[in-house]
């Protein structure tokens, strides 16, 4: 019997195996990734198009197309499309970002070859009617009035132009009177020439056997892919560091942003600034949260973070504080920041963040579908599986010198932007 008064023996996680995925790619060029494994009869289809918001000519025509792409085909309508899933028992799901678009569906083994055929009339298909583009205009501008009365969203949606610059691509956003234009025909385009046009990728994951793979190279095979040229990004520009302050009159809160642009998962500093993050707000533990949140009772939560994205990547530090003690809290803020930069941290301390960035890797590949989301990253940010070594070769090896170090070299206060709404 389990004595419960003994706690269990603590193991440092000396390795972590990520499954490779295998690849095929079709006569017509489309990639196929598959990862063959768990016990139970369910997988997992994505279909990854090398389109987003910054190939649109607007974002909004992104968000919409993206919604709207299974809602009704040239043979189905919008609630048969999704009666359809539902008899199959699959869920369907679709997401859209800077850099590219997925359509992905979960479902039953033994269905696989009704959904692949449903999945493809949406994907080539796709209507967008124009009763559904109205309720999908009226929703979303209910959706950000109720939006835009929260500081914590206004910051969200303000920050990356102050960090990057208002015409910069990763800086475009979507305004309420933008609706008002957003016309039917652009979406179309924007579906023809840049969702089916610059590439996909497949992947599968879950219980993909030899029969799931033959359907699906017979499903994918006969797309014909119309040849896109490039389109050239513009070359990253450092910004000066700049404050900006949105005032709300009515808002009993103020919500803080703080970062700079920096640089994404290619850069060879990437792992290393990604633990000085999470020291200084990346957990619960973290710095930030000790200070602003259990010591002074400003706020409930505050965290930092690197957002890698294709072409860069930022960080930032996000919260909401009363009114009244804003500046108490960005004071202690650069504090702590400060703190990282003059002080060398412990050895007790810096264990404790390298076992939680293990454990929280480790739990990042339970199970085939978490297993995909790694393909998925290498394959987003052009890398190869050496990555995740030398991600916990770095984050096993960093030293307390070296944190002290990068928050010099990267958290410069006068290189951080600050953004305050309330």
């Amino acid at each position: 019997m389990i004595d419960r008064k003994i706690p269990p023996i603590f193991k440092s996680i000396e390795e972590v195996k990520v499954l490779q995925a295998q690849e095929l790619v079709l006569s017509n060029g489309v990639e196929v990734g598959y990862i063959n494994a768990g016990t139970e009869k369910v997988l997992k289809l994505e279909i990854i198009m090398n389109a987003g918001v910054v190939d649109a000519s607007h974002p909004a025509i992104a968000f919409a197309a993206a919604d709207l792409i299974d809602k009704g085909t040239d043979s189905m309508s919008a609630n048969q499309v999704a009666t359809a899933f539902d008899t199959l028992g699959a869920y369907v799901n679709t997401e859209v970002n800077f850099d590219r678009t997925s359509l992905s569906v979960f479902c039953l083994s033994r269905n696989v070859e009704q959904v692949l055929e449903l999945l493809l009339n949406v994907l080539l298909n796709a209507k967008f009617p124009q009763k559904e583009l109205d309720n999908y205009i009226n929703n979303q501008k209910q959706k950000m009035k109720v939006n835009l009365e929260r500081v914590s969203y206004v910051a969200k949606k303000r920050f990356p132009a102050l960090i990057f610059g208002s015409a910069h691509p990763y800086a475009s956003t979507v305004e309420l009177v933008d609706y008002d234009s957003l016309r039917l025909v652009d979406i179309v385009e924007f579906y023809t020439q840049k969702l089916l046009s610059k590439g996909m990728r497949v992947q599968a994951s879950g219980d993909v056997n030899e029969q799931v793979l033959k359907l699906i190279s017979n499903a994918f095979s006969p797309i014909e892919l119309v040849p896109n040229s490039m389109v050239s990004f513009p070359k990253m520009v450092e910004m000066r560091a700049r404050k900006q302050y949105i005032e709300k009159p009515n808002a009993v809160q103020s919500a803080i942003r703080i970062g700079k642009s920096l640089f994404n998962r290619t850069h060879t500093d990437y792992v290393k600034m990604q633990m000085v993050s999470t020291i200084l707000g990346g957990y619960f533990g973290s710095r930030l949260m000790a200070n602003i949140r259990e010591d002074k009772g400003y706020t409930y939560g505050i965290g930092s973070a690197i957002v890698p994205l294709k072409h860069t990547g930022y960080f930032f530090l996000t919260t909401e504080v009363g009114k009244e003690v804003k500046d108490a809290a960005l004071a202690e803020i650069y504090k702590e920041i400060k703190l990282l930069q003059e002080e060398l941290i412990t050895d007790q301390e810096l264990k404790l963040v390298k076992n939680y960035v293990l454990g929280s890797f480790l739990k990042s590949v339970d199970g085939p579908f978490a297993q995909m989301d790694k393909y998925q990253l290498i394959k987003d940010s052009e890398l190869n599986y050496d990555y995740f070594e030398r991600y916990l070769q770095t984050v096993k090896n960093l030293t307390k010198e070296e944190v002290k170090e990068l928050a010099n070299k990267y958290l410069q206060i006068d290189s951080l932007s600050e953004l305050v709404v309330g």
